[in-house]
């Protein structure tokens, strides 16, 4: 099953995220969690017309773009190996949430009394091009287009940035980043762990397809319908294999209703 499925493809008030499970598509998840539907339209910035993801090569831009600053050192550690050439919305949303929970990058203060040796004068500001250039070469360096992006903001006629402001920028906090990553590990929980390796567009068709066979939503599917669903997108799985794999999920009823297929969804995607 999981062959089958690899492949392609305002701040709204906090409170409790809104009841999500394993039998959403896609697209019903996004109309649920609209700051991640904010993140997927950036993400399709990069991914105009490819199915597959975006390449490897825009990551950083696409993380920087939904308003994270990766470094090439932070991209280079947590790439996923399995896929060298592209990535999906999930792999993107997985390093997002990954990304946005650590502590990167030193503590203000620090930022502040490193800037101040620097400045000889004390006069507050700094050069544009000598900024930029401890930004994107020393250390763990920043991505150029992200700096040029922060320093622009705190630069004056005459080529000198007030670092004070630029530290106050960098550090200052984003009213919709903790309700962005929350509704982002609500997406993820509700696709489930397999979700990265995994095609949404077939995902969806298989949903499609169970609420076809089940239009009163009783919520279980016959062995055998199942299983031809299951061998439609050339899946060779075996009654067998499906017997194995959805003995716990049969009901327990005298009369026999057949699968559970959400248990077996969230089995397929979770485990």
């Amino acid at each position: 099953m999981l062959g089958a499925m690899q492949g392609k493809r305002t701040l709204p008030q906090a409170g409790p995220p809104p009841e999500l499970g394993f039998f959403h598509k896609q697209a019903e998840l996004l109309e649920l969690l609209p700051l991640v539907h904010n993140l997927w339209e950036m993400f399709n910035l990069f991914n105009p017309v490819e199915p597959a993801g975006i390449r490897v090569g825009d990551v950083g831009y696409c993380l920087d773009a939904m308003g994270l600053a990766p470094t090439q050192f932070w991209l280079q550690a947590n790439m996923p190996q399995k896929f060298p050439t592209r990535l999906s919305f999930e792999n993107v949303l997985t390093l997002y949430c990954k990304l946005a929970t650590e502590e990167c990058g030193p503590k203000a203060p620090d930022v502040l009394r490193a800037l101040r040796v620097w400045d000889v004068k004390q006069s507050g500001k700094l050069p544009y091009s000598e900024l930029r250039k401890m930004l994107t070469t020393i250390g763990d360096p920043i991505d150029a287009h992200h700096v040029f992006g922060v320093l622009a903001s705190v630069s004056d006629i005459n080529g000198n940035v007030h670092y004070e402001d630029l530290v106050a920028n960098m550090h200052a906090h984003d009213e919709a980043a903790e309700e962005t990553l929350r509704q982002a590990r609500a997406y993820l929980q509700a696709m489930g762990r397999n979700a990265v390796d995994m095609d949404m567009v077939k995902r969806d068709e298989f949903i499609d397809d169970l609420r076809e066979a089940d239009p009163e939503c009783r919520g279980y599917i016959a062995n055998s319908k199942l299983l031809e669903l299951l061998n439609r997108n050339g899946t060779e799985f075996t009654a067998r294999e499906l017997d194995i794999i959805t003995g716990s999920m049969k009901s327990n009823s005298r009369t026999d209703k057949g699968i559970d297929y959400r248990k077996f969804l969230h089995y397929i995607m979770d485990t």
